[in-house]
């Protein structure tokens, strides 16, 4: 079975929601310090949303929302019990007491980044090949 049969399968996951997750939103910078000292307690407490090709973050009555393509990089912070998505211009850390639910959640926002990146690779093919249709 090839990787993209594996994704495309992973991909068919509606929405992934997580209660009780500590986020914080930094300059990409300012990351490195954010992890020092007490930083969960300066951190927001709510809830994370994975639907189709968005992140959602909702605390009280805000919502704070990241496009999975535009993700640079991800990494795991096991020694703070956290993990950082890297995007351009600004970096998201999450921390949660399940650690092994945060890194659930980063293997599936990486198997979504294939498969969006697999998919969009296949409608621009397709563009070319329909003399100039679009297919979404």
């Amino acid at each position: 079975m090839s990787i993209y049969k594996k994704v495309r399968t992973v991909g068919m996951v509606n929405l992934i929601h997580k209660s009780d997750v500590y986020f914080d939103v930094t300059d990409t910078e300012v990351g490195e310090l954010a992890l020092t000292g007490n930083a969960v307690e300066r951190m927001h407490h709510g809830e994370i949303y994975i639907y189709l090709d968005q992140i959602y973050l909702h605390e009280g009555n805000r919502w704070y929302k990241a496009n999975i393509k535009d993700i640079k990089d991800i990494k795991s912070l096991a020694s703070h019990k956290q993990i950082r998505i890297h995007f351009l211009n600004f970096d998201l850390i999450l921390f949660s007491k399940d650690y092994s639910h945060l890194l659930a959640l980063r293997d599936f926002l990486y198997l979504s980044q294939i498969n969006i990146m697999a998919n969009n690779f296949m409608i621009s093919d397709l563009k070319t090949l329909g003399g100039g249709h679009e297919y979404r």
